[in-house]
């Protein structure tokens, strides 16, 4: 029952843009893409200058694959090649991995040049992901914290140390440990609705 409830607002929210027979084909996207048989692919992205990424089912550690893309100027570009170099790379990770969906931290609207980086990176990633047809979703930074250490306000030392032991992994640096608690944020949330 609380499925079906679940599944009309769903349904209400996603028709007031979209028309009804979209909505029917998102929704055999859910049925199909957490099946048992096709393990949900992730693509988890931490957005900024440098980008932390991870990508895999994270159930099998072994089957996780991450790092860090730095996106910094080289002497004489402008702040709109960042913004071509990671269309760029965004689109090349969509074609090598063929992810079913893709996590991303919600950028802070706290203004000034980070503020506009976010927002045009997050532009970028969702004309991306609506172009090849793959759903997306983001979460806030204090509820990627709960889920990951159970408090809120945990540390990036904390993040970074408790993506070590759970993926046994070094990790570079806290994009990169970001990356990889946006992944399993996104496989216990979305295996719930299955």
């Amino acid at each position: 029952m609380e499925e079906n409830i679940r599944g009309f607002w769903r349904l209400k929210n996603y028709c007031r843009s979209r028309s009804i027979i979209d909505y029917f084909r998102l929704d055999s996207f859910h049925r199909t893409a957490f099946n048992n048989e096709n393990k949900m692919k992730i693509l988890a992205l931490d957005l900024g200058t440098k980008t932390g990424w991870a990508f895999g089912d994270a159930e099998d550690i072994r089957r996780v694959y991450s790092g860090v893309q730095d996106f910094s100027l080289k002497r004489g570009e402008s702040s709109g090649m960042r913004l071509l170099s990671f269309d760029k790379w965004v689109y090349e990770m969509l074609a090598k991995h063929k992810p079913k969906m893709v996590g991303y931290e919600m950028p802070h609207q706290r203004g000034g040049h980070a503020t506009q980086l976010l927002l045009g990176m997050l532009g970028v990633l969702h004309v991306a992901c609506t172009k090849a047809g793959i759903e997306y979703s983001s979460v806030h930074s204090a509820t990627l914290k709960k889920s990951a250490t159970g408090s809120g306000r945990a540390s990036k030392e904390q993040m970074i140390s408790l993506a070590m032991v759970k993926f046994k992994r070094k990790i570079i640096d806290d994009n990169e440990a970001d990356a990889l608690h946006i992944l399993a944020w996104a496989r216990d949330t979305f295996e719930k609705e299955k």
